[in-house]
């Protein structure tokens, strides 16, 4: 068949070349299975409306139904064709005529039959990606339960700053995975509304019913305005941004499991099945999903880069450029998913080693602040006083080989008076506390790495957690009902 859009206007077919190098077909095998609904949807919005007969109607949902059971490769095969949506009108008009065949496209446009494509596939992509977060975090949270106890370094400019606990430090990374989802959810609120029935730009003059489709689609409502609806991507730039700001929070997490887990810290250890051995030296066991995951987070920070640059300055309504940020699309989705899922599978698998925690606790005066504060508290210093004296007295420990634990109430009344002039008297009792790296984590503030803070605040995180999960088991669910009432049109129309 001789190529159906280009026979009026133009007396020969396209260039090869330039086909294949505008072509989005391979690109389009993700919105096959979307366009085949956003078919049958627009189609039986026709009939219902009365813009189509029922007869016709018919045989165009069925030629549709066909295409659907042969797929993808059977559709695209036979024909050199710009996109899915050029092949599955061919294979309709091929399958029944023109005569009836060429009705399918009554009432709408590539613009806006592409656009809800892209939002019924990046939704479902959305879905999983919400889904492998909330999987992420429930193993957060079971871990976090698990070292409560467990007491580490905390840093600050990768040096050793002050002790907390291995639970307070997993649900810092919880924190912001939780708020990836609250981003993400945001932007799915964006994603799921029907730019269906806008046409090119300025609608049709069929008295369509747009609701009707966005309904049956599983859409929360429509894009309203019809030269936004064909013409805008920012729900796309929003889900980038958003898989983005996970790749860093990923990021982050496996910076810290690759130094952990190094010889220099030795406070962690993945499992060998998530790790790998140098081709030449026998005894590394690197961390390589760390790497990638790490690389691959890069990777999605540059995807949303190229979007926004390709998009920066084109004008409304729709430009032919926007083709090129779908498959941006595709490949952040599948790389967010891919990259979460595998995060936590390693994470579970994480051991700790506890005895070198503590011991870098030690030889690193983490208590140095708990003893300026307690000259604070007890002696009624300014803290900048007492800060002094801190510094002074871990200068003279270090100076002389004296552990944190060796440091006594003579070395610090000696160094105060020393130093600084000022004479201390201190009980023992109150160094031993104040340089007690245990007692360190009893802090009372809240959010802070106090047992009873931290199991506080995983029952409230657990509850949370649960009510986001039946959330998004809801915007599936609608969209399956949704569908189901496509179905249960198509029958009637199709006995």
């Amino acid at each position: 068949m001789r190529e159906i859009l280009r026979r009026g206007r133009f007396k020969v077919g396209m260039d090869k070349d330039v086909l294949n190098y505008t072509s989005s077909i391979e690109d389009d095998r993700e919105i096959f299975e979307a366009d085949i609904l956003v078919n049958k949807a627009h189609i039986a919005g026709l009939i219902k409306t009365k813009i189509l007969s029922l007869q016709d109607g018919e045989k165009i949902l069925l030629a549709v139904k066909k295409i659907n059971n042969i797929g993808f490769d059977k559709t695209v095969k036979e024909g050199s064709f710009e996109d899915i949506h050029n092949a599955i009108e061919t294979s309709v008009i091929q399958q029944i005529g023109e005569e009836v065949g060429g009705k399918i496209h009554t009432a709408k446009s590539r613009n806006d039959e592409v656009v809800t494509c892209i939002r019924i596939r990046l939704r479902e992509y959305v879905l999983k990606v919400l889904s492998n977060l909330t999987d992420l975090l429930e193993i957060l949270l079971s871990k976090a339960e698990n070292e409560v106890n467990t007491i580490v370094p905390g840093f600050t400019h990768t040096q050793v700053a002050q002790p907390t606990s291995y639970a307070h430090i997993l649900l810092a990374h919880y924190n912001v995975f939780e708020r990836d989802i609250d981003r993400l959810l945001a932007a799915y609120g964006n994603v799921n509304h029907s730019p269906l029935g806008s046409g090119a730009f300025s609608g049709t003059s069929f008295n369509i019913d747009r609701n009707l489709t966005a309904r049956v689609l599983g859409f929360d409502g429509l894009v309203e305005n019809t030269i936004d609806a064909v013409g805008s991507r920012d729900f796309a730039y929003e889900t980038l941004a958003a898989y983005s700001l996970i790749a860093i929070n990923v990021s982050r997490i496996c910076e810290e499991i690759i130094l952990w887990t190094s010889n220099s810290f030795e406070f962690l250890e993945i499992s060998d099945s998530f790790s790998s051995t140098s081709s030449i030296m026998p005894q590394k066991k690197n961390p390589d999903v760390a790497e990638i995951a790490r690389a691959k987070s890069g990777k999605i920070i540059g995807l949303l880069v190229g979007s926004l640059t390709i998009s920066k300055n084109l004008p409304f309504a729709y430009n032919r450029d926007y083709q090129e940020i779908t498959p941006i699309l595709w490949e952040a989705s599948k790389l967010t998913v891919e990259t979460l899922m595998i995060l936590g599978r390693m994470v579970e698998t994480l051991r700790t080693n506890k005895e070198k925690m503590f011991d870098s606790l030690e030889k690193s005066y983490a208590t140095a602040t708990e003893l300026a504060d307690m000259l604070v508290k007890e002696k009624g210093l300014p803290f900048r006083t007492a800060h002094s004296i801190v510094g002074a007295l871990v200068r003279f420990a270090l100076n002389n080989n004296i552990s944190l634990l060796e440091i006594n109430k003579d070395h610090l009344e000696d160094v105060a008076k020393r130093e600084l002039g000022i004479k201390l008297t201190i009980s023992e009792k109150l160094i031993r506390k104040s340089l007690d790296i245990k007692s360190a984590l009893s802090k009372p503030t809240d959010g802070g790495p106090a047992q009873q803070s931290i199991q506080n605040t995983i029952i409230t995180k657990k509850a949370k957690l649960k009510n986001v999960k039946k959330l998004i088991k809801s915007k599936n669910n609608k969209i399956l009902k949704s569908y189901q009432s496509l179905d249960k049109m198509i029958n009637q129309y199709t006995k």
